[in-house]
């Protein structure tokens, strides 16, 4: 299982934004950035700061990098802050825009080149040259690719558990021969091990067969593994889903068999992929082998619970916080609807007299904040649909100081 180094790189870009007060800005902003970093390792968290000087009321900065957008933040007190995590070494090139909430470009960094070392490793695979499925008494290849390339170390490779042998990596690979003495299914392991970094661990079931194709003839056994998901589903149990759940099914089975799935109920599959079509009721998922290789046919049967759905809305409202007063931003736009389609709808609540109001004009909704110190409570909603979507229900606290 794989497990990220501890070491957090903490990278701070700065923006200083000068803006005209009361006269029209000049053509172009002034910016000055101070940039600082330390030296990364992919698999670690890289911590982004950018800050945004004379500190702006809201808005929000786009970290990018040459590889494609990173992630967006919100400004508060000045700041704007992200973590990512980069899974390659070598040069990362990031770039911070801050936004107004009127939508305009006010100012950008320079580009900051972060170094990501190789010390850290993303994954590690086990390739079986031949299949799946073994032979007993056939040597077969056995190759665990480290990911990146460029990290050195040790792979201990084990079948069942017991240490079958261990080998140095070389250009990201390590190299080792199996010979199965029995039949059926059995569980082949690589933990990579290198220097200063956690260990990084993958496994593979595949199914060995006696030498003119004959072995036990007990039922197949079949796992169906949702994308996602911590673990596979248990046969004969019960899982609970919502309204609109959409999840990716990898079904396989001990003797290499395909496997063929159907669903019952109010839930439909095209391409393993199951979908929840119902807020109530239940559905029952199918999985059929006909077997093989020494196991004979099974079907497996998994009962699915359907629950209402979750309805989503992107909102542009800042997260509560504190805020200035006699300022203004946006919540979003008007007759913005929810995944669903229902009209979404904003309300401030009771005591906000004096301290903020929502304002429609222009296509948007805003929040105005006036000249009172206090607490400005405001609510996006949306209907739901009975038994099938939960209504939509969103707060925001706002301190005016």
């Amino acid at each position: 299982m794989e497990r990220l180094s501890r070491l957090a790189t903490v990278v701070t870009i700065g923006i200083l934004v000068t803006l005209g007060l009361g006269v029209a800005p000049a053509a172009a902003d002034t910016v000055n950035v101070t940039l600082t970093s330390r030296p990364a390792a992919a698999g670690s968290t890289v911590y982004l700061t950018a800050v945004v000087s004379p500190s702006p009321i809201g808005g929000e900065v786009r970290f990018e990098s040459d590889q494609g957008l990173i992630d967006t933040a919100p400004v508060f007190f000045g700041k704007a802050e992200i973590w990512f995590v980069p899974r390659v070494s070598g040069t990362i090139t990031v770039t911070a825009t801050y936004t107004s909430f009127g939508g305009d470009t006010k100012g950008a960094s320079a580009p900051l080149a972060i170094t990501v070392g190789g010390g850290a490793i993303g994954s590690v695979t086990i390739d079986i040259a031949t299949d799946t499925l073994l032979t007993v008494g056939k040597q077969a290849p056995l190759t665990a690719t480290v990911t990146p390339t460029t990290g050195d170390g040790r792979v201990t490779f084990s079948v069942d558990g017991v240490r079958l042998a261990t080998a140095d990596v070389t250009r990201g690979q390590a190299s080792t021969t199996w010979k199965p003495a029995t039949i059926g299914q059995h569980t082949l392991s690589a933990r990579y091990s290198g220097t200063a970094v956690d260990d990084a661990v993958a496994s593979r079931v595949v199914v060995v067969m006696a030498q003119g194709g004959s072995g036990s003839s007990k039922a197949d056994v079949i796992v169906v593994d949702p994308a996602g998901e911590l673990s596979p589903w248990t046969p004969s149990a019960s899982v609970t889903l919502a309204n609109g759940t959409k999840r990716q099914l990898v079904a396989s089975a001990a003797s290499g068999a395909p496997v063929s799935l159907a669903v019952a109920g109010p839930c439909s599959l095209g391409n393993n992929v199951l979908r929840i079509d119902a807020g109530t009721n239940t559905c029952t998922l199918t999985a059929v082998s006909l077997g093989g290789n020494g196991f004979g046919p099974a079907t497996q049967n998994y009962g699915i619970v359907l629950t209402p759905g979750v309805q989503q809305a992107d909102l542009q409202a800042p997260p509560s916080g504190i805020v200035a007063r006699r300022s203004a931003f946006v919540l979003g736009p008007v007759g913005q609807t929810t995944t669903l389609g229902q009209p979404l709808g904003w309300s401030v609540a009771r005591g906000a007299k004096g301290v903020c109001t929502i304002v429609r004009a222009g296509g948007k909704v805003r929040l105005e904040v006036g000249a009172r110190v206090g607490t400005c409570r405001v609510r996006a909603q949306a209907a739901g649909v009975p038994g099938q979507w939960n209504p939509y229900n969103e707060k925001r606290t706002y301190r005016a100081r």
